[in-house]
């Protein structure tokens, strides 16, 4: 069984690293131009595949990427009604 201490910390590590990666993205993101954020996300998913490269073949690669794809609905969706909470000034 998994100790939950050890999850939470986890789970901190994570938030803390997506936060800080967050704060580095939107210094090169535009608010006024949309391809900057396709090119921040593009590069982290160069980068990303790079990481993967290091340790792992392309079949394995690929198969974090279809395992990947199929949490697609559900990040957007998350990602939706954050945006749609939010109140512009």
């Amino acid at each position: 069984m998994i100790d939950e201490d050890i999850l939470e910390k986890a789970d901190e590590m994570i938030r803390l690293f997506q936060a800080e990666l967050y704060k580095l993205c939107e210094k090169n993101i535009s608010p006024t131009e949309v391809t900057t954020t396709y090119m921040v996300a593009g590069v982290m998913m160069k980068t990303a595949i790079e990481l993967y490269s290091s340790t792992m073949d392309n079949d394995s690669i690929l198969g974090v990427l279809d395992a990947i794809k199929d949490t697609v609905p559900t990040i957007s969706e998350s990602v939706q009604k954050e945006l749609s909470s939010v109140t512009y000034h």
